[in-house]
């Protein structure tokens, strides 16, 4: 009810109270005679009165349940501003995953990375950034038909890449995501060679400049669950696995600084600044693999219906399996007694393994 409505009320209600007391002064200077009593109770009326009209202006309490905290969707952690939760795309970008890359820059500032098996037995990664935007990602490499499967349930993230074969970049422009490659209009604003580096392995570009250049739209569904407890599982201090004949991977769990550090082919993995890649959860996501329709030795990566899972936080081994109807879905997880696997919150490092790879962990 309006300020407006309260003064009413307010001004109605203390004109009865005083016309009441009026009748009463009346009444008894009328006629001596009326009992003590009578004016006792008289008075009594005009009091509850009086309180019903208090009663009825006084404000009503305010709750004190304070509002749900915002929280990023890819990584489950506090968001100071709700807008970047309800209007910030995700920028997925393609990552050279080569161990000779001496170094990988931008994933200290991802939300997630997803690793998949290309050709030649060799990996790719996708960094994916929502709630910070790194100025340098890199280096940027190409697309492939995999990529699109795993990004669907984004809501139309940006995908930055330097190319493709024909076939895959007519898919990724009409994929339900916006592909950003040095041939859009605005790709000289975006993307650069850094000419002390060896090419192809030296492209790059700034987050920010991207999303100067797109639309605005929808921040992703959050892709898992979070939650800072850790579900049942046993105590490893190492997970490997051996993706294919030529790609080796690992994460060691550091207990003092709480997070996984990342191994490519027996040695430490970098990123820009000269730090070792690191991770608060590793995700093996056992997978199929068909091929590509655009490059028969390219494999694509088919996470859709349902598989084994391995989830690693908080220096935890928990096995499970995955379902996912469509890929419009999210993944769902689930331990091996039927609990839901919840994430912790931060960053997360999914593998999308295939059937035929070696997992060891200890």
């Amino acid at each position: 009810m309006s300020a407006r409505g309260f003064r009413v009320i307010d001004l109605s209600l203390m004109v009865g109270v005083t016309l009441a007391a009026s009748l009463v002064a009346v009444t008894v200077s009328a006629d001596p005679s009326v009992a003590r009593t009578d004016v006792v109770a008289r008075t009594d009326v005009v009091a509850r009165t009086d309180e019903r009209a208090s009663a009825a202006i006084e404000p009503a309490a305010t709750s004190t349940t304070a509002p749900p905290v915002p929280t990023f969707p890819l990584t489950g952690l506090p968001a100071g501003n709700a807008a970047v939760v309800s209007d910030r795309r995700a920028v997925a970008a393609k990552i050279d995953g080569l161990g000779g890359i001496p170094a990988v820059w931008g994933f200290d500032q991802s939300d997630m990375v997803v690793e998949v098996v290309v050709e030649g037995g060799l990996t790719r990664l996708i960094a994916i950034f929502q709630s910070r935007d790194p100025a340098r990602i890199g280096p940027v490499r190409s697309v492939r038909t995999s990529d699109f499967g795993v990004l669907t349930p984004l809501k139309r993230p940006l995908l930055v890449f330097s190319g493709g074969n024909e076939g895959t970049v007519q898919m990724a422009r009409s994929a339900p995501l916006l592909a950003f490659m040095p041939l859009s209009a605005e790709g000289d604003d975006v993307f650069w060679r850094d000419r002390s580096l060896r090419a192809p392995h030296n492209l790059f570009a700034s987050v920010p400049e991207v999303r100067s250049h797109a639309e605005q739209g929808m921040s992703p569904q959050p892709l898992f669950d979070f939650s800072p407890n850790a579900p049942a599982g046993r105590t490893v201090g190492t997970v490997k696995a051996r993706l294919t004949w030529a790609t080796r991977v690992a994460f060691r769990w550091d207990a003092t600084r709480k997070v996984w550090l990342r191994e490519l082919d027996g040695r430490p993995q970098l990123d820009g600044t000269g730090n070792q890649l690191v991770t608060d959860n590793v995700l093996l996501l056992i997978s199929p693999y068909g091929t590509s329709p655009f490059d028969a030795r390219s494999p694509e990566a088919q996470p859709i219906g349902s598989g084994a899972v391995r989830l690693y936080r908080n220096g935890i081994e928990t096995i499970g399996t995955w379902t996912r109807a469509d890929a419009d879905e999210t993944w769902t997880l689930r331990s091996a007694d039927g609990a839901p696997m919840a994430l912790a919150p931060g960053r997360t490092w999914m593998v999308v393994v295939p059937g035929f790879a070696r997992i060891t962990s200890e």
